[in-house]
């Protein structure tokens, strides 16, 4: 009898976990160990979140300790070193979100208090701040963070040189973040959260919602950088108001004009 044809399901998943590099806390019913081994006070180089592939047409120019922003590499005009994605790396990554106030506490979101926050943060002020700071910094303003997409920008940040931390007095990325969110908070104090917008929402059942911004928000040029795909459309969607407001005053006026002239009529004739 000849053997039976069996399909075999083979595991190819190769995700490998982890491992902790010093005891964790007993949890208890607090959260899954993984949050632990996750602990964003030991994050102080890119994250995973962070990664891109490195494309040799996105050159750009390292600011030195001062300057804010990068370059792309036809417009250098010798502003710095030219330096490349691969170069920058292992430096560390900040994206708005991270200060962002509108967001909920996660690894992947807000990282800090939300009242150490700001609700429209900028990566331009980021990166003004880690400058500031005394960083090497990289404002690359054509990337984005994969859940704030109408906001781009990221600053990458020179954490460490030759092994060692650049500014001793921040030696983690949480507090390198509170320090940029208060020089931004400084800078832009209207976006500062105020005690009463802290006051957390409850949902038809109960459970607590994500504060709201201020109302009305203010305009789209003060809250998102110019790339921002908000901008455009924001800009896109104005004028087309406009253009249906003009239009309705001219039918308005029209209308007007077309029953003003009722009664008789006064004809003329010209003969040849």
């Amino acid at each position: 009898m000849p053997p039976r044809a069996f399909i075999e399901e083979e595991f190819d998943d190769d995700t490998d976990l982890p491992l902790p590099t010093h005891s964790l806390p007993n949890t208890g019913t607090r959260g899954p160990l993984l949050q632990e081994i996750d602990s964003e006070e030991d994050e102080d180089v890119a994250d995973e979140d962070d990664e891109e592939e490195y494309d040799p047409r996105e050159e750009v120019i390292a600011s030195g300790s001062g300057s804010r922003t990068s370059v792309p590499a036809q417009q250098q005009s010798g502003k710095g070193p030219l330096m490349n994605r691969e170069t920058t790396k292992t430096w560390t990554t900040l994206y708005p979100i991270y200060i962002d106030a509108k967001r909920p506490l996660h690894k992947n979101e807000r990282r800090i208090p939300r009242a150490k926050s700001v609700w429209w943060p900028l990566s331009s002020d980021m990166g003004e701040a880690c400058a500031r700071l005394g960083f090497n910094t990289l404002h690359d303003q054509g990337k984005r963070h994969p859940k704030d997409w109408e906001n781009p920008g990221r600053v990458k940040v020179q954490f460490k040189k030759d092994g060692r931390l650049v500014n001793p007095s921040i030696p983690t990325k949480k507090k390198l973040l509170l320090h940029v969110a208060a020089y931004v908070q400084s800078k832009r104090p209207q976006f500062v959260p105020t005690p009463e917008s802290l006051v957390p929402r409850k949902n038809a059942r109960g459970m607590t919602k994500v504060p709201l911004p201020p109302s009305p928000a203010p305009a789209i040029p003060q809250r998102l950088p110019a790339n921002s795909p908000i901008v455009e459309t924001g800009m896109l969607v104005e004028s087309m108001k406009q253009t249906l407001a003009n239009e309705k005053t001219q039918q308005a006026q029209a209308q007007v004009e077309g029953t003003g002239g009722k009664g008789k009529r006064k004809v003329i004739r010209v003969r040849a």
